[in-house]
């Protein structure tokens, strides 16, 4: 990304690792087989250099780190600011401290009215979400979309986790969204006809008298997409094949898609995730390197 120019990119859709505590090899047969993605984090996969620019320049970075450490069960020395993560082996502090320095530049190379979309799942969801306040700013949160599917596990001590979450923000207090619709779930509901010959359903404030409603939504133009996504509003999912099952974001397209056509022109898909090299070939369940 430092190669791209500042205020370049209209819309950054992002899919970074979901610190998800596993261990995932690659598929036989794929053009990354025998190789394995470890995501679980340590300090040894932040660079020194990178944690010195994140404390001397962005402390509200640096505090959300440090937070996270304490509640790992970690400490902060007070006066030189060394952390011990303690015994936990996989550190949530240390995968925001890998993902804020990246997060930084994609800020910088976004337009003033670019947006960006953050996938990530429960794992570190809430983290994240304070780490994209600090460095796009609180008021610039847009949306918090539940993309909600069907395939996954069935425990018995909690309710089933089927859901991760797409975050946006806008760079600046003007940004491009276009509103998409999709299929109505009752068209039989749109009876009205209006001189051109569309029809369409009233709603809004009912007027008595003229028994009929404020507004008019129209049948062909579908309905609002709001910010639960779910397997109805996705029939791609039905095509899932079992080889490839678990692989949501990259069989299922229709997410990323409905982002890309909000209608702009230059878009960036994701960080340079030097930890790995097989971005496009493992396959694994809730997210895809």
């Amino acid at each position: 990304m430092r190669g791209i120019n500042s205020e370049s990119i209209d819309l950054i859709a992002t899919d970074p690792p979901f610190n998800s505590k596993r261990i995932y090899n690659a598929p036989l047969g794929s053009k990354a087989s025998k190789q394995r993605f470890d995501d679980r984090w340590k300090w040894d996969d932040v660079t020194d250099d990178w944690y010195d620019v994140l404390s001397s320049k962005y402390p509200a970075i640096k505090e959300i780190i440090e937070a996270a450490v304490v509640i790992e069960g970690g400490t902060v020395d007070k006066d030189t600011g060394a952390i011990d993560t303690g015994p936990a082996e996989n550190s949530v502090a240390a995968f925001l401290a890998w993902m804020a320095p990246r997060l930084i530049e994609m800020r910088r190379i976004l337009k003033p009215t670019g947006s960006i979309y953050l996938h990530c799942d429960p794992s570190a969801n809430s983290y994240l979400k304070l780490l994209m306040d600090a460095i796009f700013g609180r008021n610039q949160f847009r949306n918090e979309i539940i993309w909600h599917y069907q395939a996954g596990t069935k425990p018995r001590t909690a309710f089933g986790r089927k859901h991760d979450t797409i975050l946006g923000y806008s760079v600046g207090r003007k940004w491009i969204h276009n509103r998409q619709g999709q299929p109505v779930r009752n068209p039989e509901r749109y009876t009205e006809i209006d001189d051109d010959g569309r029809k369409f359903l009233w709603g809004g404030n009912w007027d008595k008298a003229l028994k009929r409603g404020s507004k008019k939504y129209y049948l062909d133009e579908g309905r609002a997409c709001d910010d639960v996504w779910t397997w109805i509003d996705e029939p791609e999912l039905s095509s899932l094949n079992s080889q490839s099952r678990g692989n949501y974001t990259e069989n299922y397209p229709n997410h990323k898609s409905r982002i890309k056509n909000n209608g702009y022109t230059n878009h960036y898909s994701g960080p340079d995730h030097k930890k790995y090299k097989y971005k496009k070939d493992i396959t694994h369940p809730n997210q895809t390197p």
